[in-house]
């Protein structure tokens, strides 16, 4: 009995232990950090922690920007704000289990198709399970809270789609499926794309069943399925109008794009899908040349080659259906449509759904192909190789100065990751090395506004506001007012000047920066220091407890010694360099 448990383990021991061993390889991102948008998102705000944040997920636009309208994720920040005030462990141990529950969810679908031809097939689900959770290209997803948006939708979407297997009653099914699509849509609008993926999955498995009625019957019979979606569809749409000036998105983008940029985003993704070793990066800044393409056209090649495997009919045309549907799933994240855009044109994160359909649709094909063995082996050495190079590549996402670090490295011709890089490397204090990186990025970057402005504000901490004066001076009227962050950091970094040559005009600048983040913890802060400087005490009180109020409690000592450094710093003629320069920036 015991020798035959060995050789034939329950389903659910092996798929445990594939998601135990994916919980063990991505476990050191409970010591991580926040990185990225993660400080806007969390640190910087208090709208996941104050008493209207429930109401604001719920019944208002995304407070970064009045687009996008996603309030279930918004909750489970708002959640953890109310739990852990925001402890990143925890919020990264979180994403950390939607991902394994969505590596779990892909692998039992795959076996839902294989079981249809080999009802007592194990092994497929494993592998699936594996071969998603342990992807590289989606190591961003587990490892950058901000992703919470992607992973959300993912999970609620293949959940419509195992609902769809297990409940056999169309109406019972039906329901349950549009809560589920619900659920996603309200997490991330591109989850819409399951009304061109759900007929694609009806159809690959009307192609397994090897049943003799047609397509269109089998998909009649499913209607009620259909309408209790569309009545899920519609019922967001509602919300969302209703919420939203806008359907779509209507910022018009940074700049003319290029024909070749639909493309060359697709190179990008199925690079990423199939062979991302080496390739992986933070961001990914827009070609030179067209050339950028032949990849993709390469790469689309070797997935139509593998999907004319020999295979019987109905595996052969399922596998096409399931690649048509991984296509669509990434339609979204293809830049047909011009969208605003700041320093990259592709990530990792829109990978996390359709990379689930590709898994299915690979393991289908292997597992009817004659080749199974010689592919099984091959995709054994794929998960040894990106088990390794996820294991490398982690630590880099683990603080804010390795993630930018290793973007600049990658792509030495973004000024985005240059900027991001030196902003990181103030935020250490190390000014002079800072100095250094901008000097070398501005002979790349001349007219680049935020290089100017970091360099400015070194200046202002080494005690040299003439020069930082000087150097601002070439920023007037430059600023653009589709860059906020940029404009807020502009109008501080003329604040502190002002501190130094007229401090009666300190005030507006310091309210300029607050009108484009009210939340922001360190404008309250430099409100304190105005404050202060002019003598109003009780003022100056009050806007260093809003400070307080509006930092986390990890970050509420840095608030704490940096306004115990501006007081002992300020004079009546000029600020003297405070110690915790970083908060102000």
């Amino acid at each position: 009995m015991l020798m035959h448990w060995m050789r034939n383990p329950p389903l659910a021991l092996l798929m445990g232990l594939a998601a135990f061993f994916i919980g063990w390889l991505y476990w050191p991102v409970h010591d991580f950090g926040f990185v990225w948008d993660d400080t806007h998102l969390f640190v910087d705000t208090d709208f996941y922690r104050n008493r209207q944040a429930w109401h604001n997920a719920l019944f208002e636009p995304f407070w970064l920007t009045n687009e996008y309208y996603r309030p279930l994720a918004v909750l489970t920040f708002v959640a953890e704000g109310r739990w852990h005030d925001m402890h990143p462990g925890w919020m990264h141990v979180a994403g950390l289990l939607i991902h394994i529950i969505n590596a779990l969810l892909t692998g039992l679908l795959t076996l839902s198709l294989i079981r249809q031809t080999h009802p007592g097939s194990r092994w497929p689900a494993v592998v699936a399970t594996l071969l998603y959770g342990l992807h590289y290209g989606l190591l961003e997803a587990p490892t950058w809270i901000s992703c919470r948006f992607d992973l959300l939708y993912t999970a609620f979407l293949l959940a419509t789609l195992w609902l769809d297997i297990r409940i056999r009653h169309h109406w019972m099914a039906g329901i349950s499926m549009g809560l589920a699509f619900f659920l996603a849509a309200c997490s991330k609008e591109t989850a819409a794309v399951l009304a061109i993926i759900l007929p694609c999955w009806h159809l690959a498995c009307w192609q397994l069943s090897g049943k003799q009625d047609s397509a269109f019957d089998y998909l009649k019979t499913r209607w009620p399925r259909y309408a209790c979606l569309f009545v899920a569809g519609l019922a967001y749409l509602v919300l969302r109008t209703t919420i939203l000036p806008a359907v779509m998105p209507t910022s018009a983008p940074d700049s003319i794009q290029s024909p070749w940029l639909p493309w060359w985003t697709l190179d990008i993704y199925l690079r990423l899908s199939l062979i991302p070793f080496g390739y992986l990066a933070p961001i990914y800044p827009e070609p030179l040349t067209q050339w950028a393409i032949i990849p993709a056209v390469l790469l689309l090649a070797l997935i139509l080659a593998a999907a004319r495997l020999p295979l019987q009919a109905p595996q052969r045309n399922a596998a096409f259906i399931l690649l048509f549907a991984y296509f669509v799933a990434l339609f979204p994240a293809l830049n047909i449509l011009p969208f605003n855009i700041l320093g990259t044109f592709a990530a990792a994160r829109y990978l996390t759904f359709p990379l689930a359909i590709l898994v299915m649709m690979l393991t289908l094909v292997a597992c009817h192909s004659r080749y199974l063995r010689s592919m099984t082996v091959a995709a054994l050495a794929w998960l040894v190789l990106s088990i390794a190079n996820i294991a490398i590549t982690l630590p880099l996402w683990a603080s804010p100065l390795n993630l930018w670090s290793w973007a600049s490295e990658k792509h030495p011709q973004s000024s985005y990751a240059a900027i991001n890089r030196i902003a990181e490397s103030i935020k250490e204090q190390s000014f002079s090395e800072s100095m250094a990186m901008i000097e070398d990025a501005l002979t790349r970057f001349p007219d680049e506004t935020g290089l100017i402005l970091h360099k400015a504000f070194i200046e202002l901490q080494r005690q040299q506001p003439e020069v930082a004066l000087e150097t601002m001076k070439v920023l007037e009227g430059r600023v653009s007012r589709a860059n906020l962050v940029l404009i807020a950091l502009n109008y501080k970094t003329i604040a502190l000047l002002q501190m130094c040559e007229n401090p009666d005009n300190i005030i507006g600048y310091v309210n300029q920066a607050l009108e484009i983040n009210p939340s922001s913890a360190s404008d309250w802060l430099l409100l304190a220091v105005v404050y202060q400087l002019n003598r109003q005490e009780d003022a100056a009180e009050e806007a260093y407890q809003e400070a307080l109020q509006r930092t986390i409690k990890n970050h509420q000592h840095d608030i704490e010694t940096g306004w115990q450094n501006w007081k002992a710093h300020i004079s009546n003629k000029c600020l003297q360099s405070p110690q915790e320069s970083s908060t102000t920036h």
